[in-house]
């Protein structure tokens, strides 16, 4: 489903890709997993609790401005042929290449962190000429607006809005 590349721009690394194989997997398993997403999930949230879980879902893709939100029903089948063309269109864009050059450019900017911990010591580090109270702040934000939370809060929405329709979840 996936292999390995040598990079002709950079003989240090390696790429990942897709291949046919994984490519026809993805695409054969999109359709049935947006219906069972909108089946189970999103046709049985009220317009509120969907109108929360759009914004808390440009909250999270706020780092992606370009990935397209695309709002389909599996109970009524209204636009679940876009999800597919979003996902092509999603691949085609993950497939350009960035000459190393480009990315040279940007490289005294970025730090992987293993793990979570080590992240927030990386915003801990970087911000350490701040003033306490500005350092205090934004590493609380940091620490309250992460991925978890973002995931905890969208999935007690979804138990809310299961238990509401269905009873104990």
């Amino acid at each position: 489903l996936i292999a390995r590349q040598e990079c002709a721009e950079d003989a240090r690394g390696s790429m990942v890709l897709v291949t046919d194989a994984g490519r026809a997997a993805i695409e054969g398993a999109a359709p049935a997993h947006v219906e069972a997403t909108r089946q189970y999930f999103f046709d049985l949230l009220t317009d509120k609790e969907r109108k929360y879980a759009m914004d808390r879902t440009r909250d999270i893709l706020a780092f992606a401005p370009w990935a397209r939100i695309v709002l389909c029903s599996a109970k009524t089948g209204r636009a679940v042929g876009k999800v597919l063309d979003e996902v092509q269109a999603a691949i085609a864009e993950h497939r350009k290449r960035v000459p190393t050059a480009e990315i040279n450019k940007f490289a005294h900017l970025v730090c992987v962190a293993p793990d979570r911990a080590a992240f927030l010591a990386g915003v801990e580090a970087a911000l350490c000429h701040d003033l306490p109270e500005a350092r205090a702040a934004r590493m609380a934000a940091v620490q309250d607006m992460g991925w978890d939370q973002r995931a905890a809060q969208s999935l007690a929405l979804a138990g809310a809005a299961w238990t509401r329709r269905h009873g104990q979840p």
